[in-house]
This record gives C-alpha cells, structure tokens and sequence, in this order.
C-alpha cells in the first residue's frame, strides 16, 4: 500500500482497489469517475452530534455511511463517521458536512472537500 500525506492534517491512502480514503482536514483531491472513496471524520454520537453530507446528488452518490468506533471500546467512547462516495459524474463538486445535532439547526463544526472527478 502506498501513503501519501498531503499538508499536516490531509492523508490519502491509495490501495490496490483503488479506494482512497480522505482523513481528518482535506481541501481538494482528485478522483476517477466510479471510483469509491471514504471521507472520515472524529464523531461521537453518544453526545449526539453525527456528522451530515451536502452534496450535489447529480455528480456524486452516498453509498454508505456508517459509524467506526474506536478500538478502545469505552462506553460513550468516540470513533469515526465514515462517508462512502460514488462519483458518477465527471467535473468539479464540493462536499460540506456539517457536526450537528439531528433536532437542531445549526452546527458546531464544518468541513469543505473540493473534489475534481476525472
């Protein structure tokens, strides 16, 4: 597997199914058109806060999100909230998440990831 790190907070990880996964603070990459690939992000829901997607659904296509906890497996403990994309489109699209509450309108925290799709 070949790593790449990209800025102090920005990792890509490159393997042979040629699924790249985005860690943590990432500004623009680029991606093939059908070609997976995962944004994960810190979360913990047993506070409540879940990390949400705003994206253009004509370009890109959530697969699948799902909740990683960490391998501490504390009671109340964090872990990731990872987002699978599809991209279906090429072009240029951004994706925006948002750290909220479900029943709440605004948010804590927010993440942009430019994506240019190839």
């Amino acid at each position: 597997m070949d790593i790449y790190t990209i800025f102090k907070y920005f990792s890509i990880f490159k393997c042979k199914n040629q699924h790249i996964m985005i860690m943590n603070d990432a500004t623009e990459m680029k991606v093939n058109l059908e070609q997976e690939f995962t944004i994960s992000l810190k979360a913990n829901p047993t506070t409540g806060y879940n990390w949400e997607a705003e994206f253009d659904e004509s370009i890109l296509k959530l697969k699948e999100k799902i909740f990683e906890p960490d391998s501490s497996a504390v009671i109340g403990g964090g872990g990731k909230d990872k987002f699978v994309f599809l991209p279906i489109k090429t072009g240029k699209t951004e994706i925006i998440m948002f750290y909220k509450r479900s029943w709440e309108n605004s948010h804590v925290k927010e993440k942009v990831f430019w994506i240019n799709i190839e």
